[in-house]
């Protein structure tokens, strides 16, 4: 069952769920193998999707809450959806609604275009787990503070 809570904008747009985090999270799993699955149980963890045609092309998934710092994973298909409005969406939710002062993005070091979107973004690199994810496949740490955020 898909949910209702969705906005839908005018022409090429694409709509946004708020409330579908089971969905939107299982969509963006099967494109990060590096995450077996995320806990949908847990009540903490919250999605954004952003659908054309009633499809899921892009989506933001927000685990690990700690008060101080959530985690964001972020999987993507059509990269028209990375407009400054949408970017801007994507960090109120942890810094303005639920007042962390960082975000925290785990990213494969194979996957090159993804580090390098996430600097420009304004993530920092913080640290290397050193083969996390198989041997030669380390996880590069990046973190960015609230006040270093220029999207909110």
């Amino acid at each position: 069952m898909h949910s209702n809570n969705i906005i839908h904008l005018p022409n090429n747009l694409p709509d946004i769920i708020f409330d579908d985090r089971v969905r939107v999270a299982n969509w963006v799993s099967e494109r990060t193998p590096y995450i077996d699955e995320f806990d949908v149980f847990d009540e903490n963890l919250q999605a954004i999707g952003f659908t054309k045609n009633n499809r899921i092309v892009c989506g933001v998934v927000y685990t690990d809450y700690r008060g101080r710092d959530i985690q964001m994973h972020c999987a993507c298909d059509d990269p028209s959806i990375w407009t400054r409005e949408n970017i801007s969406l994507c960090f109120e939710y942890p810094f303005n609604q639920l007042g962390v002062v960082r975000v925290t993005a785990p990213v494969p070091s194979t996957y090159k275009r993804a580090l390098s979107i996430n600097q420009r973004l304004g993530f920092q690199v913080e640290g290397v787990l050193r083969d996390f994810i198989e041997q030669d496949v380390d996880v590069v740490l990046l973190g960015m503070m609230r006040h270093e955020c220029k999207w909110i």
